[in-house]
């Protein structure tokens, strides 16, 4: 069952009357991830437990299947959607438009407007549903973690480009260059805990993830593979909680 994640927001009740409904879900959050992207307090540590945490979360939807139901697909996943705990543990707070398992296929759906650059446009418009999209979207998510970058209307209507696009322009100037790739940001790459190589292998991850062709795109399971062989993950396991990413349900639901 969904709920049994530790990343899923756990509903403690519900208020419904007339055309008036509301849903009570039972968690503390300190703050969205969204709000907390740029601010110089988040630490480079607590950025990979987020990335770690959420995508051990959306490894688990893919995953989860029974011979009735399908994987869930999250289909609105965003950094405003996300919130963490004074712990800095990621929870999922939106599941509107998640889709699988009880939940029906939903072929048309709106997405909250700071949701820009995270939806891969090219597969949305076809109508496709596929768990790639979420991989896209975490890429995504990826990028605003290690960049400190957002998307906001301002930059909508200034025509801005996405952080994807960013992203891949950054790399295509640096292929000129001999040394490692990497679009950490300069004040998370002088903290203690960064070690330069994950700087370049996380970089090259979440454009694998933002990568054009899906099926060039690697799957959740395979996400969670290479951040677990970051030299930050082996060296503060305890810290970022890899016990729990390994068995989710067996620590903590």
């Amino acid at each position: 069952m969904v709920i049994s994640h530790p990343g899923m927001a756990k509903l403690y009740g519900y208020y419904y009357k007339g055309s008036r409904f509301a849903v009570v879900y039972e968690f503390k959050p300190f703050d969205s991830l969204f709000n907390l992207l740029p601010k110089e307090s988040f630490t480079w540590l607590q950025r990979m437990k987020t990335a770690l945490g959420l995508a051990s979360l959306i490894r688990y939807l893919h995953l989860e299947k029974s011979a009735f139901y399908q994987p869930f697909l999250v289909h609105s996943l965003d950094a405003a959607n996300v919130v963490l705990d004074e712990e800095y543990n990621p929870k999922l707070c939106d599941f509107g438009s998640i889709s699988g398992g009880i939940f029906p296929d939903k072929r048309a759906y709106s997405c909250h407007h700071v949701c820009y650059g995270c939806l891969d446009i090219s597969l949305f418009n076809t109508g496709d549903r596929s768990n790639k999209q979420d991989v896209f979207a975490f890429g995504v998510v990826l990028l605003f973690l290690i960049s400190k970058r957002v998307y906001t209307d301002e930059d909508s209507e200034s025509c801005a480009p996405f952080v994807f696009e960013w992203a891949f322009r950054e790399y295509e100037e640096a292929l000129q260059s001999k040394t490692e790739f990497s679009l950490v940001h300069k004040s998370l790459a002088d903290e203690d805990d960064f070690c330069t190589d994950d700087g370049h292998k996380i970089t090259m991850l979440a454009l694998e993830c933002v990568n054009g062709d899906e099926t060039q795109r690697p799957t959740m399971k395979q996400v969670v593979k290479s951040l677990l062989k970051l030299e930050l993950v082996k060296q503060n396991a305890d810290f970022l909680g890899v016990n729990k990413v390994l068995n989710p349900c067996e620590n903590g639901i």
